[in-house]
């Protein structure tokens, strides 16, 4: 999607950019403010935050060619930054020293208090030291938040140039090596593979720091058509199964983890103070104790972060190793910079597949010094898209060579659509609108017959054709490819079958004004495959190819005289001037006919995506059109011509029912109240075990003062009691995180279940306006970020809120007079949270939603990658990637800087606490229990990190739950289908038998607002009947079949198979009673069996037997083990095309639907395909949709539709004396084609009429 992304930033944000703050507003993280200050009064959008700095954004961070060789080129260019983190540990190490020792003076001044006599310096003269403990508080928050400030910072700014070097090297690999990478491994690389460089960057000085510290101190829609759905779900949830059980294995890991983390301090405690007194008979003071508590708490810190560097450097090095491997895979070749134009291959061969040589095309000199006007046409799948790929460099040369300079336009067999503008889609240049020809765009629109097609759009070309061009048709499609190739200005055009997803008349205009001798290519070189034999009389040349290999070639002259059938077609140069003038009239709109049907189909039904002609003879409505649910694209599409609709972002809180979703599907309140009660007993037990340390303390210090208190057993009796308390925080502890991690697994596991129910079970328009990269985000970053990163942020929210709380507790117990003073800070926390909790959340939602248009993005590109790299469109691609880039991640900086701001200011909070905490000890000395005055001022001092960190661990927690939120919406919010009904009708195991089909009264509307697309539709079908379909556009010839797979509910009327209204039918049923072979079926990565048969229902010999049906008996050496790449690029379009009527063969049901089935066939190998549906499914109702007469001309019976009517239905022979719609249609054709199509009716009226 090739637009601008962002806007300017706001004037009041500009001027405290970053990269424009002094360093104490760096320091302090007050160049932040106004962005939070703006967070308070609206909810944040993109254009809010200020640009990244220069060195900060993608384009300008990392040489490609540096990161390209190997990820090690990243140490030397982030390592400035990176050593400056380093800087911030020590002053980080020196400030715990320090407040360890503070504690142990103070303390050891209150002990010193009740000593008789009194010592003779003042308490009051140890206030510089109670001053310094909360200094030391202050200098720990700020060495520690821009150490992590710096350090996550060059985490981040290493994934963009990791990211935007795989896009870039992704549109480079080489034939090869793409064919060897699949888009599941590459995109792995994006998004899962660049996190573990972050993490490392983030935790490595924990790695080498730590030992100092101690030291010294973690396609649909076939599916849809197919009724597959409960398969795949099932299969999917398989697979989800295994995650689960990893993930509740790394719960119970996590909460081993958490107990050993949680009872470690005590352990150790207790270990060092019993061997202190029981072995080595030295007494414990209160000032050596808690003094000791505070190193501890410090070496706490440590072990947890050195663990986290060592695993986050681990994973970070075997993801290194991954993108070496794919940095040092092989690229293509660079452009010559001259432009001389000439194609040659020399000798070479070429295969898609080296090891199995599948599709593998041989020749010798092929073109040198091509000449202006080349075509290709090639019977049979015989090579021809391979050849064009090889010349393309898509498909690698295995032995010659093959050269070519000069610019390249390449139109693909299956068009490639960018989810944009339908101009940004011809013009390809994105922001580089100063480059755009208008001039030569509207003739270029013009002359691709688009003109009258943009009329009809709600706001022109600036109407967005949706992702892979869902609301345009076959043809529209292959007419905006073409048009991008025109505009291009290419020295050689390479143009796959261009002409196949088009009726005969404009087929004939686009021969006339584009690429004939009179077109505006007429001056460039074009290389052409084509089945359109037509064309041939204008080609200077004419290539055949056969088994892979150049058959023959010639002028069309040389080949006729050398004997070439051209199947009756040796006279149509007499037809050449009445097809130009005939066709003259599509685009110029001169017929007033023409006219009145293409307002009425503006009105009725302008989104059932035909192509605009004066009269189809199949429709273009072939992009699978059983899915054109889509209203129509006056009402889908904003004032602004969107169609695909903006990813809906809530603002503010979380609402409740997103909590209580989710409290739900992990087992509702008891099991919340259950967690929380033991999170509350495993902190009340901590703090006994501190009151008992200060007793035992206690005790130790007044028996060496020849002292006894009531308590008599000696230190062993408590050492024994401290043990039993550590080991009970322990065990509850562990139960606590066991808990707690299987029930937010259960629950982030359910959430998913039901969102791939809700998915997979959606309305077809659904997936037209949503696109691939938004569903993925929801069911790859959310989904993640539910299974390991939200329970981990919300255990840690828990624990560090029972441990505040406990803390504050046991401090006002000691010292009630704090209470006074935590009026004010409580106030003043609150409100910092408030400021933060506004921002963070916005910010949070940002990151997410500037995520998706990254993978949409990616996935975008990869599919059309043989255009962009044809076009040369990477560098445009790249750039606009590198946007998106820099837009999540703007999002993401101002995220982490807002939670170092909120960090920084709550631990100046803390610090004041700790304050008042040492100075109320020093006032009441006299009166105060020494051990108790150690429990307030390490607990004090605790609450400085604790306070904070449990606040954004909060905000954190609920800015997780936006990922809950927006599966939950997309779960509950998803339009549903009727896939299984209550009280359906009861359905005998071989319904249908016959097949078939009455339409009675049928009224159709895509909404209730709009006007019908069907109205009062009557006919019958009667069983085993083959039916062509034909008629205008907005004829309704989708909406029929719409209707037939009820992928719309109707308005009115019913449709009967086999006289079950279908409306009684749960679709499951229904669709799984028929079949369809669209115009571009999907095959999924796998194999041929897999393909064929997902459910595994049918035998091996049933298999090969429809593949034998479709001539695709030999398919390969491998058989039905032969693997399927992704998208079936392994397969060419007519293959797919066989492959998915194999599987309606498979299926043996009665009623079989063929929408432009034999598109992506040449003439012979459709024959051949009407010959399998003749013979091999006689006893089927045979609905078709086709451009070629040829393909239906046998039908039984001819369906005219028109305006949603039906204006004739009859034998094709019948319909030929009435001199009507269809007569007129075969007169178009053309005087040779016309006389043999009559031919073909004449000769199967008296067949048809034998059945």
């Amino acid at each position: 999607m090739l637009r601008r992304r962002r806007t300017a930033t706001p004037p009041e944000l500009a001027p405290r950019a970053e990269r424009d703050a002094s360093v104490l507003s760096k320091l302090f993280f007050l160049w932040i403010y106004p962005l939070i200050a703006r967070g308070t009064a609206i909810a944040l959008q993109q254009d809010d935050l200020p640009p990244l700095a220069p060195s900060d954004q993608t384009a300008t961070r990392v040489p490609a060619r540096c990161v390209s060789r190997s990820i090690r080129a990243l140490i030397p260019v982030t390592f400035r930054r990176f050593a400056l983190a380093a800087c911030f540990k020590p002053v980080w190490l020196a400030a715990a020293v320090g407040q360890a020792f503070a504690i142990r003076v103070l303390v050891t001044r209150v002990t010193l208090a009740s000593a008789d006599p009194p010592p003779a310096v003042s308490r009051y003269a140890y206030l510089p030291v109670a001053v310094a403990l909360a200094l030391t508080s202050i200098l720990m928050s700020i060495a520690s938040h821009n150490f992590y400030a710096y350090t996550v910072r060059e985490g981040w700014r290493a994934r963009a140039a990791l990211q935007a070097e795989i896009f870039r090297k992704m549109l480079r690999l080489s034939p090869r090596a793409r064919s060897n990478t699949s888009e599941g491994e590459i995109g792995n690389l994006l998004v899962n593979d660049t996190q573990r460089i972050v993490d490392a960057y983030t935790y490595f000085h924990g790695c080498w720091f730590g030992f100092i510290e101690i030291t010294v101190l973690s396609g649909i829609r076939t599916i849809k058509l197919s009724a597959w759905e409960s398969h795949f779900l099932n299969l999917v949830r398989t697979l989800r199964g295994v995650e689960v059980r990893h993930l509740k294995l790394q719960g119970v890991v996590r909460a081993l983890n958490a107990a050993l983390f949680f009872a470690a301090p005590q352990i150790v405690v207790l270990v060092t103070f019993a061997s202190y007194t029981l072995i080595f008979n030295n007494p414990l003071s209160p000032g050596l104790v808690f003094s000791t508590l505070s190193y501890f708490a410090t070496l706490s810190q440590v072990l947890f972060v050195m663990p986290l560097g060592w695993l986050s450097l681990a994973e970070a090095i075997v993801s290194g190793r991954r993108f070496d491997g794919f940095f040092a895979l092989s690229e293509l070749p660079a452009l010559p910079s001259h432009m001389r134009l000439d194609v040659e291959q020399q000798h070479c061969s070429m295969s898609e597949d080296t090891s199995s040589n599948h599709t593998k095309v041989d020749g010798t000199t092929l073109l040198e010094e091509l000449p202006t006007h080349t075509r290709l046409n090639v019977y049979r799948a015989h090579g021809k898209s391979s050849l064009l790929l090889g010349i393309l460099d898509e498909i690698p040369c295995i032995s010659g060579r093959v050269e070519k300079n000069g610019r390249v336009a390449y139109c693909a067999q299956q068009p490639w659509i960018t989810n944009a503008t339908l101009r940004e889609n011809v013009i390809m240049f994105g922001d580089n609108l100063e480059n755009f020809d208008e001039t030569w765009y509207h003739t270029v629109v013009d002359a691709c017959c688009l003109k009258r097609d943009i009329e009809l759009l709600a706001a022109g070309d600036s109407t967005e054709i949706g992702e892979r061009g869902v609301n345009l048709s076959g043809g529209q499609k292959s007419r905006v490819a073409l048009a991008r190739a025109v505009y291009s200005k290419a020295d050689l055009y390479i143009l796959d079958d261009p002409l196949s997803a088009v009726d005969s008349e404009v087929a004939a205009n686009l021969i006339d004004r584009v690429i004939g001798p009179t077109g505006i290519l007429a001056s460039k070189a074009r290389i052409i495959v084509t089945h359109q034999l037509k064309i041939l009389p204008h080609s200077s040349s004419t290539i055949i190819l056969e088994g892979g290999t150049i058959h023959r070639s010639g002028t069309f002259k040389e080949l006729r005289a050398s004997g070439v059938e051209f199947s009756g077609f040796s006279g149509f140069e007499d037809d050449l001037d009445k097809e130009r003038s005939d066709a003259g009239r599509y685009c110029e709109d001169e017929d007033e006919e023409n006219s009145r049907q293409l307002d009425s189909a503006e009105e009725t039904a302008s989104f059932e995506n035909e192509d605009v002609t004066r009269l189809e003879i199949g429709g273009t409505s072939q992009d699978q059109l059983v899915f054109k649910e889509l209203s129509s694209l006056r009402e889908t599409s904003n004032e602004k011509g969107g169609l695909v609709e903006e990813e809906d972002r809530r603002v503010g809180h979380v609402r409740s029912n997103v909590f209580k979703a989710y409290i739900k599907a992990g087992g509702g309140l008891v099991a919340l109240l259950g967690i929380s009660g033991a999170f509350l007993l495993a902190q009340a037990v901590r703090q006994v075990g501190e009151w008992w340390l200060a007793e035992w303390s206690e005790l130790a210090s007044s028996q060496s003062a020849g002292r006894q208190d009531s308590f008599s057993n000696g230190d062993g009796f408590y050492a024994l009691v401290f043990f039993g308390l550590a080991a009970s925080a322990a065990v509850l502890t562990l139960i606590r995180a066991s808990v707690f991690a299987e029930r937010t697994i259960s629950a982030s596991s359910r959430m998913h279940d039901h969102l791939l129910d809700k998915v997979l079970h959606a309305r077809p328009r659904f997936f037209d306006t949503n696109p691939a990269g938004r569903i993925l985000n929801r069911f790859s970053k959310d989904i993640d970020q539910m299974d390991v990163l939200l329970p981990a942020t919300a255990q840690d929210c828990l624990q560090l809120f029972f441990v505040a709380f406990g803390a504050l507790v046991t401090i006002a117990a000691i010292i009630p007079w704090l209470l006074v003073p935590f009026i004010p800070v409580i106030g003043l926390f609150l409100y910092i949270q408030w400021l933060y909790k506004k921002s963070s959340r916005e910010l949070k939602r940002l990151d997410g939603v500037s995520r998706s248009p990254i993978y949409s993005q990616f996935i975008e590109s990869f599919v059309g990658m043989s255009t962009v790299r044809a076009h040369e469109f990477q560098k445009v691609f790249s750039a606009h990637f590198n946007g998106l880039v820099d837009d999540n991640h703007v999002a993401f900086h101002m995220f982490t800087t807002v939670g170092h701001w909120v960090g920084a200011r709550l631990d100046l909070l803390a610090a004041l606490v700790v304050l008042a905490t040492s100075v109320l000890v020093l006032i009441l000395s006299p009166s105060l229990n020494a051990g108790l005055a150690g429990v307030a001022l390490t607990q004090s001092t605790l609450i400085t990190g604790i306070l904070q960190w449990g606040v954004r661990q909060a905000a954190e927690t609920e800015n997780m739950f936006t990922s809950v939120e927006r599966v939950h919406e997309m779960a509950t919010q998803t339009p549903q289908e009727e896939y299984e009904k209550s009280g359906e009708a009861e359905l005998g195991a071989a319904w249908p038998s016959g097949g078939e089909i009455i339409f009675r009264n049928v009224s159709l509307k895509y909404r209730p607002e709009l006007d019908p697309a069907l109205h009062d539709l009557s006919f019958v079908c009667n069983p085993r009947e083959r039916v062509g379909i034909v008629g205008r556009t907005g004829g309704g010839k989708s909406s029929l079949l719409v209707s037939l797979f009820r992928m719309v509910e109707l308005s009115s009327g019913a449709i009967y198979i086999d006289g079950i209204d279908i409306a009684q039918i749960g679709l499951r049923e229904l669709r799984s009673r028929m079949s369809i072979v669209p115009q571009d079926p999907v095959l999924f990565n796998g194999t041929i069996r897999s393909n064929l048969d997902p459910t595994g229902s049918y035998s091996d010999s049933q298999l090969w037997d429809a593949l034998h049906r479709v001539h695709m008996g030999s398919a390969d050496g491998q058989g039905l083990d032969l693997i399927v790449q992704e998208k079936g690029n392994n397969f060419s379009a007519g293959e797919r095309q066989l492959l998915s009527l194999a599987r309606a063969i498979l299926t043996k049901v009665k009623i079989v639907v063929l929408d432009e089935a034999s598109a992506s066939l040449d003439n012979h190998t459709d024959m051949l395909v009407q010959k399998t549906v003749r013979e091999q499914l006689s006893d089927c109702t045979v609905l078709t949709i086709a451009h070629r007469l040829a393909t239906i001309a046998d039908s039984d019976r001819i369906l005219v539709m028109d305006a949603g009517r039906v204006v004739e239905f009859d034998a094709p022979g019948k319909l030929l004396e009435t001199g009507g719609y269809f007569s007129k249609l075969v007169e178009e054709t053309g005087r040779i084609e016309s006389a043999l199509l009559k031919a073909i009716i004449s000769e199967a009226s008296g067949s048809n009429s034998g059945r």
